[in-house]
């Protein structure tokens, strides 16, 4: 298997540790929200379904997946945050949490070298 090929296969099971029923939706939407991390202010709901061509309501549940609780009411992985916008209570703005950053960088070392970085070794 070509080697930047078998790194996406690894990134994929980076995700898939964080649910192993993640869907492509949801995945799509964790790098989505990864790759506009550089907005202050986050990026609203709207734009992510505008950007990947999802209803709001899908973009919405996909972002619920990733918060520190479900739309099903059980604790969540804790990687995005949508917040209120205070200007504009229709919208919400979602960015990464720490927890997110964290596996951001994971998913880079795993897209730029094959792997993890090892605990421990600087």
């Amino acid at each position: 298997m070509d080697n930047s090929i078998s790194n996406y296969f690894k990134a994929f099971e980076e995700l898939r540790k964080i649910n192993p029923q993640m869907g492509v939706q949801q995945a799509q939407t964790f790098i989505f929200v990864c790759g506009n991390e550089d907005n202050p202010e986050g990026v609203c709901i709207k734009d992510i379904a505008n950007s990947l061509g999802f209803s709001q309501a899908s973009a919405s549940r996909n972002v619920a997946a990733f918060t520190d609780w479900t739309r099903h009411k059980r604790e969540g992985p804790d990687l995005l945050v949508a917040i209120e916008d205070p200007q504009n209570r229709t919208l919400k703005k979602v960015s990464l949490t720490s927890k997110g950053r964290e596996v951001k960088s994971h998913l880079e070392a795993v897209l730029n070298f094959g792997e993890l970085p090892k605990e421990g070794k600087g």
